[in-house]
């Protein structure tokens, strides 16, 4: 039976640039088979080697924490509604606005109703209004339904 070997560092020490630059250079190495890997991620993972392992710095923290300092992003800074709590009524009143973008509402289908976004994400505006319409009188009739479930049937006319 083999021994097995014994690390040769503490655990609580920090990896040192040189030593996460190999690693993804291995983690590189992997991801450029052409039929089981990913080219694009092997190249950036060997970018992002070559420049740890060329760093003067030893300390992986050092070199990123410019980048977990930064505030702001250079995309759309528009906080991300939750739809899910809305009424029937709000989300009526939402899909009469003109203002209202085509991602919004595969967003108001998936959190409100679980309409699958990779469904609507390939659909017109127009097409994900009618899902989503449909969704709402779908909702409507159930709501009656247990309307009358509560009230036994009675006054019913029909």
């Amino acid at each position: 039976m083999m021994a097995r070997k014994t690390p040769t560092r503490d655990k609580t020490e920090p990896l040192t640039t040189l030593e996460v630059g190999r690693y993804l250079k291995r983690l590189s190495a992997m991801n450029k088979d052409p039929q089981t890997g990913n080219l694009a991620l092997s190249a950036a993972l060997q970018e992002l080697a070559m420049f740890l392992i060329d760093s003067k710095e030893h300390s992986v923290r050092k070199i990123f924490a410019p980048l977990s300092k930064q505030t702001a992003l250079d995309v759309d800074q528009r906080p991300v509604k939750s739809y899910v709590a809305l009424s029937l009524l709000e989300v009526s009143e939402l899909l009469s606005s003109t203002k209202i973008t085509r991602t919004e509402l595969v967003r108001l289908g998936f959190d409100r109703f679980g309409i699958s976004g990779s469904k609507t994400i390939k659909l017109s505006k127009e097409a994900i209004l009618s899902t989503i319409r449909s969704a709402m009188e779908h909702e409507q009739s159930i709501e009656i339904l247990s309307d009358e479930a509560k009230r036994g049937g009675r006054s019913r006319r029909s």
